[in-house]
Formats: C-alpha cells, structure tokens, sequence
C-alpha cells in the first residue's frame, strides 16, 4: 500500500456536509495525496466502484440508499482498504467495521493526519490485520 503521501496515494473523502467535505480535503491536500471527494453516498460507492482508493475517510453518520450507514457499505464493497470513520459520536459502530479507526469530530488536523498515516501503515486485512480503533 502505498503511504507516502507524495501524490500517488488515493483517497476518498465522503462527508455529506459541504464545509466538512471542504475541511478534509484541505487537511489531507496539504499531505499531497490524490483526493476523490464525494458529498452524497451515491457518489462516494460509484467513485469506489470505479477505482478504489489506497484509504477512505468517511462520515459515520453518513448512509447508503437502503438506510445502511454508510462505512458498512463500503467496507462490504472494498474488504481490504483501510478506512477512518469521522464521527461526533463515541463508540464503534454497529456492526463494527473492520480495518477502521475513528476520529471524533471536532477533527483536530494533526490526529486526523496521524491516523491516515498510521492506516495507511498498518497490514491491511489481506495481511492478517486486525480491527483497529483510534479515538481522538
């Protein structure tokens, strides 16, 4: 996987408020990697579907067309991409997501970049990973 935030590592934002959407694309912009930015679930699973990305940044409170929270949607559609769940609630989700950790909302820029970096680290699930949280 690649994580050297050089402009050849992908990923997906879904947040599904526009400043927040707007936000963690500027924190993460600035680690020069290669952003795909989706506002609604139906554009976040049709950019996954198109190309998936090296990790996804996704809005807990966020759900898919058949009211399915949107993280468990794509974990189902992309096993093996490492995902950080941005969340104004504590807790892990239910049901959890494997090969996540979570940030809590306020996103500080510095945690959610440190935990990108540590996802982008760590053995995915192919490579025996297990699930992760990190809560900040």
């Amino acid at each position: 996987m690649k994580g050297n935030g050089n402009g050849n590592t992908t990923v997906l934002i879904a947040d599904d408020e526009p400043l927040s959407l707007r936000a963690l694309g500027l924190i993460l912009g600035l680690e020069r990697y290669e952003l795909r930015l989706a506002g609604t679930a139906r554009d976040a699973i049709a950019t996954l579907a198109e190309s998936p990305p090296d990790l996804i940044v996704v809005d807990r409170g966020m759900a898919g067309a058949d009211g399915t929270a949107l993280p468990v949607l794509l974990r189902r559609m992309a096993a093996r991409v490492p995902m950080v769940i941005v969340s104004e609630l504590p807790g892990r989700m239910s049901p959890p997501v494997a090969e996540s950790v979570e940030v809590r909302r306020p996103v500080d820029a510095q945690r959610l970049r440190e935990a990108v970096a540590r996802q982008l680290r760590a053995p995915s699930s192919r490579n025996g990973g297990s699930d992760r949280q990190y809560a900040a």
